[in-house]
């Protein structure tokens, strides 16, 4: 039997059906907003997994819901952690503050940052143990809040029925993987590829490290982008937006991104000669930076992160330097 693949937009998710001869996989739980569940009752029956790519509530969301079902729900182990947390939690936690604290913004902007995180954090636990939904905020991408409820999630097993393949690609997450179909060349990609946009890394956990160590999301995206490159795929499902086909062009283009990013913040770091984060991001982006901060300051360390791993700048202390 042919598989055949159905996508399904819930607001700006893509899931996607995976159909054959060894019945339906789901890839991606779903985001749990109001009436999600409802729509993708309507659409999906008779599942018999699902693949979440990765633990964000946007993908993972709605992993209470079919595992109440009954139906198994695989994540990769490093991003078990992530699930029921809208907001970090214990060393995740530790990991923000710390972040803002040391990236060499002015105390009034830190104060005011950590205010900010105390704030979402205080909101995200309130609706975690009410009823319904948070509303939707002024940019949201989905009709209301989400929810993420906890749920245990299963390793990966070392295959998937259908010939699909499961690959640990570690960079939007320490646990993205991607799943591959390999006879057909199709990538269902999750967040690690997307056409004409490349995630902004993230200030997150190294759940590896067993600590409040951050960890280095933009080498290790790059990383899986150089070697999705190696693998002559034919389609892409990404988990936002529709399917396309030019995948190895996506590819280039989301390297290309990150070179040229980087170069950027290592020239403005030469002509500075010295500069915290905070500092290259008022930098480049002085009128972003204050409404934008987790936008801006997360790609400076995500640049500063793969300059310091190729031997081109090292740390002293919170600031940066270039290497001679």
């Amino acid at each position: 039997m042919a598989l055949r693949v159905t996508r399904i937009a819930l607001a700006d998710n893509s899931l996607y059906v995976v159909e054959g001869s060894e019945g339906a996989i789901l890839v991606d739980a779903g985001p749990d907003y109001a009436g999600a569940w409802e729509v993708l009752a309507g659409e999906v029956c008779g599942v018999r997994a699902v693949a979440v790519s990765h633990g964000h509530a946007d993908h993972a969301g709605l992993g209470a819901r079919w595992a109440a079902q009954g139906v198994p729900v695989f994540l990769h182990p490093l991003d078990h952690h992530l699930v029921g947390t809208l907001v970090p939690r214990g060393d995740g936690w530790r990991v923000l503050v710390e972040f803002v604290e040391t990236c060499g913004a002015p105390p009034e902007v830190v104060a005011s940052v950590v205010d900010a995180l105390e704030r979402r954090r205080a909101f995200a636990e309130r609706w975690q143990r009410a009823e319904g939904y948070p509303p939707a905020g002024p940019r949201a991408r989905h009709p209301s809040g989400l929810r993420y409820d906890p749920f245990v999630p299963r390793p990966y097993p070392l295959g998937l029925p259908n010939g699909l393949e499961v690959r640990h690609l570690p960079g939007h997450t320490p646990g993205t993987v991607v799943i591959v179909e390999p006879r057909e060349g199709w990538l269902f990609s999750g967040d690690q590829l997307l056409k004409g946009f490349t995630p902004t890394p993230g200030i997150q956990l190294d759940p590896a490290s067993g600590g409040p160590v951050r960890f280095r999301s933009l080498p290790r995206f790059l990383d899986a982008l150089l070697t999705l490159r190696d693998s002559a795929f034919t389609r892409c499902f990404p988990g936002h937006g529709e399917p396309f086909a030019d995948v190895e062009d996506a590819i280039d283009a989301a390297i290309g991104a990150i070179e040229a990013r980087t170069e950027r913040v290592f020239a403005d770091l030469r002509q500075a000669g010295r500069a915290t984060p905070y500092e290259l991001a008022a930098r480049a982006y002085p009128r972003a930076l204050e409404r934008r901060f987790w936008q801006v300051l997360p790609a400076i360390q995500g640049h500063l992160d793969l300059l310091e791993e190729r031997g081109l700048v090292r740390r002293e202390d919170h600031t940066y330097v270039p290497c001679p």
